[in-house]
């Protein structure tokens, strides 16, 4: 059985870059660097996408049809690359463009933080208000309800795939709170 090993070496949001190192296989594209801007909300973002300790020829086809190394004028969202070399190794990766509205959007009445965003398992949900017998729904990004729990303060996202989900509070039939939170 081959089994490949993902680690990521680092990340940063917007805004920078984020770097994907796969070991324990024989069949490596190389070192993934992704530099991500943000989308100010006029399809500005971007993504570059940069192979480091390869001396293969790569192809790259993304999720929105293109098969460049670099993608412009995206807007806030996931995407998707098979990245393929020339000795037949290949690897799919997600990326996220991040908007302006990532963390402080606001609609509904009550106030609320999730955190750590992006996150890989645990979400934690902050207010001074209480959320006591309120329910919480998550949905993908084609609005397909995922979860949904009575509220607890945090939340084990780590089944969820990696993209962009909407996290809604309610009381009833009534939405109190929304926000959109990264899972990776």
């Amino acid at each position: 059985m081959i089994k490949t090993v993902l680690s990521i070496v680092s990340c940063s949001l917007m805004l920078g870059t984020m770097q994907a190192q796969v070991s324990d296989s024989p069949c490596s594209i190389g070192v993934v660097h992704a530099h991500i801007q943000q989308d100010m909300g006029n399809g500005s973002g971007q993504i570059l996408i940069d192979i480091e300790e390869s001396t293969s020829n790569h192809k790259f086809e993304w999720s929105n049809g293109e098969s460049k190394s670099q993608l412009s004028k995206l807007e806030e969202g996931s995407y998707t690359v098979k990245i393929s070399d020339d000795k037949g190794c290949s690897e799919t990766k997600v990326f996220f463009v991040p908007g302006t509205t990532l963390l402080s959007e606001t609609s509904g009445l009550i106030t609320f933080e999730l955190h750590p965003v992006p996150t890989s398992g645990k979400l934690n949900v902050t207010s001074t208000e209480s959320f006591t017998g309120k329910r919480i729904r998550i949905f993908d990004s084609l609005g397909k309800l995922v979860m949904l729990k009575t509220y607890t303060a945090s939340l084990n996202v780590s089944r969820l795939q990696a993209g962009l989900y909407y996290f809604e509070i309610e009381d009833g039939d009534r939405l109190t709170g929304r926000r959109k939170f990264i899972k990776q």
